[in-house]
């Protein structure tokens, strides 16, 4: 009884130290490295949307210009 207790909290323990083992060096290489997020990732893409957005605005305004002007 008191053996299986024993057993269950060293492969307890040893699976958790692995796993923080394991998200530390995942997070030190992708820090060094500047991996991107996903959050940075989806960033980018809103700001790239934004900009495409802007350049349309930008051209109907002028289309519109043009319009009223003729």
């Amino acid at each position: 009884m008191v053996l299986g207790f024993i057993l269950y909290e060293a492969v307890d323990l040893v699976w958790n130290f692995g796993g923080m083992t394991f998200r530390g060096a995942k997070g030190a290489y992708n820090w060094y490295y500047e991996v991107p997020t996903p959050d940075d990732i989806e960033i980018h893409k809103l700001e790239d949307i934004e900009k495409r957005m802007k350049h349309l605005e930008d051209l109907l305004s002028k289309d519109k210009q043009c319009i009223k002007d003729k």
